[in-house]
């Protein structure tokens, strides 16, 4: 169970959940939509649909991150090379995709592995320890530290009996963000 709101100075670790539920919608004839929702956990503000991490000062911040399938649908982690199937090694490193906010508050595209490409030497360090645990259910990494630069992130997540292709799909959570996309998240 995560827990819940509030988010204080107290916190170092994000209790997250992808909380994933699949929906079958027939707008029209010969027509399909499958979509796929959602994220929770402390420090989650359901009215921003974010991670609001202001509270926490300025120190480092750790996401563990489990998935949760209520619907008993299989989803795993994959990564950005598609692996996901029994046998296959997942790169924890390559399973969280991230997108610098521009200073309009909107993700820059496209998203990306750790380290997002052409940023300073300074924020390449900004996140590390990626790993998963021994079950391979929850996906952590470290946030160094609470302050500067904004970034979304998300995970890649895969639903291997889907109506479809069974095809990877990156879940995106937006970690919050101020008026000029900088200081704390």
């Amino acid at each position: 169970m995560v827990p819940p709101p509030p988010c204080d100075a107290s916190v170092t670790t994000i209790n997250a959940r992808v909380s994933i539920t699949r929906e079958t919608l027939n707008p029209g004839p010969n027509e399909t939509i499958v979509y796929y929702d959602g994220w929770s956990g402390n420090c989650w503000d359901s009215t921003q649909d974010a991670f609001v991490l202001a509270p926490l000062g300025t120190g480092p911040v750790t996401f563990s991150i489990s998935i949760y399938d209520s619907q008993g649908l299989s989803i795993r982690y994959t990564d950005a090379a598609g692996a996901w199937a029994p046998g296959q090694t997942l790169d924890a490193t390559k399973t969280v995709v991230f997108g610098a906010v521009t200073s309009k508050g909107r993700i820059q595209t496209p998203l990306s592995n750790w380290p997002i490409p052409g940023l300073p030497p300074q924020e390449q360090a900004e996140f590390s320890g990626f790993a998963f645990s021994p079950d391979g259910k929850t996906l952590t990494f470290t946030d160094r530290d609470n302050t500067g630069q904004d970034y979304h992130f998300g995970v890649w997540l895969v639903d291997p009996v889907s109506p479809g292709t069974g095809a990877e799909y990156r879940f995106i959570s937006d970690p919050g963000t101020q008026s000029k996309g900088v200081g704390n998240r």
